[in-house]
């Protein structure tokens, strides 16, 4: 369950307006049933669990493995949004933790530039982002029938199972812990890690080529996929300083 911590009507209000914006801005309806099953909003002041108190006032969120207490008092705009942005997408898309994938918070960040009409600030992120909405894409256009963005959006267990059955038993999951290990070191260091990197974009490769062999798309089409997929592939190597295909 989802706890939306607050301190008064005016911010409950103003989380509420929100969130019905966000909601229409991504999925251009006015259903949350799917949202309101699974969050409850949280006067702070009737919070007498001083280790949630502590938590949230000091890291913004407090975890117990069931529950999530978010601070969204004395929050500002931005980062309601984008919280927002997560809680929805995650909610709406399935609801399991277990199927996380690290390029859906890339999906988020643009996502949220795009709702607020901001810039979003390009890294090496966004051009691995970038490889895998062309390796789960099933048409030459990136934004069409793509399986990473559905996902995203409405149905993230199903790329799981997807993934999977072509490339083998908890293939996925090992996907999402490389990726995250990769993700996350870079965003420490700004330094890709040799092994993750490896893994990360050739299991896209791997699952791009045995994909595309169940496609039903014309030759033209797929020929047109697998240029863009291959000139993506090179420019993430040159992230590097790789001249070559990894092995």
């Amino acid at each position: 369950m989802y706890y939306i911590v607050y301190k008064n009507d005016e911010e409950q209000r103003s989380i509420l307006s929100e969130m019905l914006k966000v909601n229409k801005f991504i999925y251009e309806d006015d259903n949350l049933e799917q949202v309101y099953r699974r969050i409850r909003f949280v006067y702070y002041d009737s919070i007498k669990d001083n280790k949630i108190l502590a938590s949230l006032n000091t890291n913004g969120q407090y975890d117990n493995d069931k529950d999530l207490y978010i601070r969204f008092y004395d929050s500002n705009k931005e980062y309601i949004s984008r919280t927002l942005i997560d809680i929805i997408t995650f909610l709406k898309s399935g609801k399991d933790s277990a199927v996380y994938f690290e390029l859906f918070q890339v999906l988020n960040q643009r996502l949220y530039s795009k709702y607020t009409g901001s810039i979003h600030p390009r890294n090496a992120k966004d051009d691995i982002c970038d490889l895998g909405l062309l390796a789960f894409s099933t048409r030459p256009n990136v934004n069409d029938k793509n399986d990473l963005i559905n996902a995203f959006l409405y149905d993230r267990e199903g790329l799981a199972k997807k993934y999977d059955s072509i490339m083998g038993d908890n293939s996925f999951s090992e996907l999402c812990l490389q990726t995250f290990n990769l993700l996350l070191n870079y965003g420490l260091t700004n330094i890709l890690s040799d092994y993750e990197f490896n893994y990360v974009i050739n299991s896209l490769r791997d699952y791009f080529y045995a994909k595309m062999k169940t496609l039903r798309i014309s030759e033209n089409d797929k020929n047109e996929l697998i240029k863009k997929f291959e000139f993506r592939y090179e420019e993430v190597l040159k992230l590097k300083g790789k001249t070559k295909k990894v092995d």
